[in-house]
């Protein structure tokens, strides 16, 4: 099993670099602690800091290791990362407010001294200031020391006061938030600028403001107060400057419509096929100047260092591959243009996702009505057209390729035919003894003894601790199937009988992302899985 995964790995790496930008990805199987990459920062010294909801890790001269003082505090969930002018590193947590490491020092920073919330977002250093972003407002932290003071706003009793960002005009900061427009800092006051729509990241470059909108970017001339452009492109997570250039990385939280864009001092350009970074959950991005290299971080697929400096270009023949699965020497590649199947390093046929589409809508209505959030199901939304689908998972199963999808579960034959549907809305899913094994995102797993009549057993979460909820991963030894539990451990599946190990006392790790089957011993990868912030 491990050979295999082994070869599908860099079968997948082959592509990414058949003909493209030099790109390289880092991932758990070469020293991250987890592939969701919230934050990303590079330092003076070259040192790639890499922040994810499992903690902090750093990549030095091309390996790729834990921080010690991280790991000492369990520190996780990680959202942002900075570098201020004397040095000292910055990390800000979504729970435990901020690490601060410098030379021969190291502290957590929290609401025990002071922040206005432990919920941290975004971090700005400016002269002898750090300016904090959090859930709650903002704290603004002295560096001389170490006071914090925390500026007044008129709250809304509607939402919390979310704050997203900061961006410099005029030698001012100013403060983005998610629900109630554009801040100023006067004193210690937050002062009202204007309404935007949610603002998830902002930024200034040559007297121009950057507005990174779940509606699109945003972008106006401070100076005349005009907008001089309004990009309608997928909700932007985050923005850096890069060569007197802006790059954008965006995306939705289930649409197949992450993008890298750069912006050029005149226009917006989308260079994600351009870059070969397959990967469309962007989360961060990062440049190293020296090297000229920019980092994407992706929310599942770690992350990938671009060489801008290289004048290769890309074949975007496959685009993003989401879903890479093997049936004796031939691999199936699922995308966001389809699915391909290789054999030998040949081409040997490929299903567009229209057929996809297709072949859903054909067979949808059988159990439709029935597959339904007031019978536990997560749901399927069967207006999703065709260029919207993302596939999520697949195993093999009596010769057929068995793939699961924002739209449904379908198998695929050996041939590339597709062969069945079902209107199932599953992230993890296998087959143990013959019998269809769904676990829903909410909670509970269902067993099916026939998968075509929809003849199962519903196993509810609420009924007992031994029913899996959370599931990450799945791996089978032996005759038992087992679950990963992101936060309740790991579960076991013997005939009928389901068992939490961690309740057992039998396992007792209780934060998991992945298991992986290695000949006949069950390996555990045991990785902080920390509730995201979104």
């Amino acid at each position: 099993m491990r050979y295999i995964l082994t070869v599908l790995l860099l079968f997948v790496y082959h592509i990414t670099l058949g003909q493209g930008v030099v790109t390289k990805q880092y991932t758990i199987d070469n020293g991250l602690m987890a592939n969701d990459v919230r934050a990303l920062c590079v330092d003076s010294n070259g040192v790639l800091w890499i922040g994810s909801r499992s903690g902090l890790t750093q990549k030095i001269q091309g390996v790729v290791k834990s921080n010690e003082d991280a790991a000492r505090y369990r520190y996780t969930n990680v959202t942002d990362i900075i570098e201020d002018d004397d040095r000292g590193i910055w990390v800000g947590s979504y729970g435990q407010g901020i690490l601060y490491r410098a030379k021969g020092e190291v502290r957590i920073i929290s609401t025990q001294q002071g922040l206005i919330s432990n919920r941290i977002r975004r971090l700005l250093a400016v002269g002898d200031k750090i300016y904090v972003a959090t859930s709650d407002g903002v704290s603004i932290i002295s560096k001389k020391d170490y006071s914090i003071t925390n500026p007044v706003f008129t709250s809304n009793k509607n939402n919390p006061f979310e704050v997203s960002d900061f961006f410099e005009y005029n030698n001012e900061i100013y403060v983005s938030t998610i629900n109630d427009g554009i801040y100023k800092i006067v004193g210690d006051k937050l002062v009202f600028v204007e309404k935007v729509g949610r603002v998830f990241a902002a930024i200034s470059l040559n007297g121009l403001i950057f507005y990174g909108c779940q509606e699109g970017l945003i972008v106006k001339d401070y100076t005349t107060n005009k907008l001089v452009k309004k990009y309608d492109i997928p909700p932007i997570k985050d923005i850096k400057r890069a060569n007197n250039q802006l790059y954008i990385v965006s995306g939705g939280i289930d649409e197949n419509n992450g993008r890298v864009y750069r912006w050029d001092g005149v226009s917006l350009e989308n260079i994600t096929e351009y870059l070969g970074a397959f990967e469309t959950d962007y989360y961060s991005i990062s440049y190293d100047d020296k090297n000229d290299f920019l980092y994407l971080g992706t929310k599942t697929q770690g992350v990938f260092q671009v060489d801008l400096f290289s004048p290769l270009s890309y074949d975007p023949t496959y685009g993003s591959v989401s879903v890479v699965k093997a049936i004796n020497d031939r691999v199936f590649l699922f995308s966001n243009k389809g699915m391909y199947m290789q054999e030998k390093n040949a081409a040997v046929g490929e299903v567009s996702l229209q057929a996809f589409k297709n072949y859903q809508q054909q067979h949808y209505k059988k159990h439709a009505a029935h597959t339904t959030k007031a019978n536990h199901f997560y749901e399927i939304d069967y207006t999703t057209p065709a260029e919207k689908i993302v596939f999520y998972s697949a195993v093999t199963h009596n010769n057929s390729i068995w793939v699961s999808s924002n739209i449904g579960v379908f198998q695929v034959g050996y041939n590339g035919y597709i062969l069945s549907y079902h209107s199932i809305h599953t992230y993890k899913f296998g087959f143990y003894k013959n019998q269809f094994i769904e676990t829903n995102p909410f909670g509970g797993i269902r067993i099916y003894s026939d998968l075509f009549k929809m003849e199962y057993k519903y196993y509810f979460r609420i009924d007992s601790e031994d029913i899996p909820r959370d599931i990450v991963d799945i791996a089978y030894v032996d005759n038992k199937m087992y679950f990963a539990g992101a936060l309740d451990g790991l579960y076991s599946l013997e005939d009928k009988e389901l068992l939490s190990l961690s309740r057992l006392n039998v396992f007792s790790e209780h934060r998991l992302k992945k298991i992986t089957n290695g000949q006949i011993t069950l390996y555990m990868l045991l990785l902080t899985l920390m509730i995201s912030m979104y």
